[in-house]
């Protein structure tokens, strides 16, 4: 049987292997190709208005009409 301390040691080694900083998980710069389309004037807002009208079309699926939440069990949420 395993004594406790090979235990804490066996954790402490494979914490080591699973478990990052921070710093190592995010990208230090931005993507080249994004901070070359976010640059000037208002690009920037342009791009964020092109996701939200994007997630509008998505949100306002037809598929997903009255009569199709009429269908639904009391309960389920339904999104439109």
């Amino acid at each position: 049987p395993l004594t406790s301390e090979q235990i804490k040691h066996n954790i402490n080694k494979l914490k080591g292997k699973l478990a990052k900083p921070v710093e190592e998980m995010v990208p230090p710069t931005i993507p080249r190709g994004i901070t070359e389309e976010c640059k000037g004037g208002n690009k920037l807002n342009e791009v964020a208005l092109k996701i939200l009208d994007t997630l509008k079309s998505v949100w306002c699926n037809p598929a997903f009409g009255p009569e199709f939440v009429e269908t639904m069990n009391e309960g389920t949420y339904v999104n439109n």
